[in-house]
């Protein structure tokens, strides 16, 4: 098996987010529901997040790193992701939010997978610091969550 770089698994997540982006502006064009609208509008701002993320890094590491190769291809969150998740426009903000939490939980996987192979530092660090960014948007998800279920 080829080895993976960190700037494949860079494009494959910028994909990703990307797919999902497309996933809930379609359900964000079709849905009458305000609660479900503001909450596709915040998921589909992810990529920004996730870049965001990414400029705390240094551009000069970002760009050594990138040619690195990881050692074991890690599960990457792609169509298999959205494979379960079917949403109509009539989605109703908690099943909108389970989708996202459920997202958000591929990527986390993916970051951890990466973050504990026999990696440089600063790959181990980038993608804990995205692990860490994941897990704080999956927390505010749940927390959004619990208000819609009172």
């Amino acid at each position: 098996m080829r080895a993976i770089t960190i700037e494949e698994i860079l494009g494959h997540i910028e994909c990703f987010e990307n797919s999902l982006t497309d996933f809930f502006d379609k359900i964000h064009d079709e849905t009458h529901d305000e609660g479900a609208r503001l909450l596709t509008d915040y998921i589909a701002r992810h990529r920004h997040r996730t870049l965001a993320a990414l400029d705390e890094c240094p551009h000069e590491v970002i760009d050594r790193i990138k040619k690195l190769p990881l050692q074991y291809q890690p599960d990457i969150p792609g169509e298999h992701c959205f494979k379960e998740i079917k949403l109509s426009p009539d989605a109703t903000p908690l099943v909108i939010l389970e989708a996202a939490i459920a997202f958000d939980e591929c990527m986390v996987q993916m970051y951890r997978q990466i973050s504990r192979q026999p990696v440089a530092h600063e790959i181990k660090d980038l993608f804990e610091n995205l692990s860490i960014y994941e897990e704080a948007d999956e927390i505010d998800l749940k927390k959004i969550r619990q208000m819609f279920s009172r």
